[in-house]
């Protein structure tokens, strides 16, 4: 289940057209979430989504206002 809900969200965002640079950083960012979580006994498909969807205001505006808060 965990590798399924997150295939499906790398997937729509894949078909967003984001530059591979861009993909690259969303993953490694989840990729390092995950991990992080797992070692502090979180949740660590949330924290991968959470990581992976972090820049998504920025990369589909262009704009750097307020990114964080609007990615959330």
């Amino acid at each position: 289940m965990y590798r399924d809900r997150i295939r499906r969200i790398e997937s729509a965002v894949d078909a967003l057209g984001l530059l591979e640079q861009e993909l690259a950083h969303l993953k490694g960012t989840a990729r390092i979430c995950a991990e992080l979580a797992e070692k502090q006994g979180e949740n660590p498909e949330l924290c991968y989504i959470a990581g992976f969807l972090h820049d998504m205001m920025l990369y589909l505006t262009g704009s750097t206002i307020n990114h964080a808060h609007r990615s959330a």
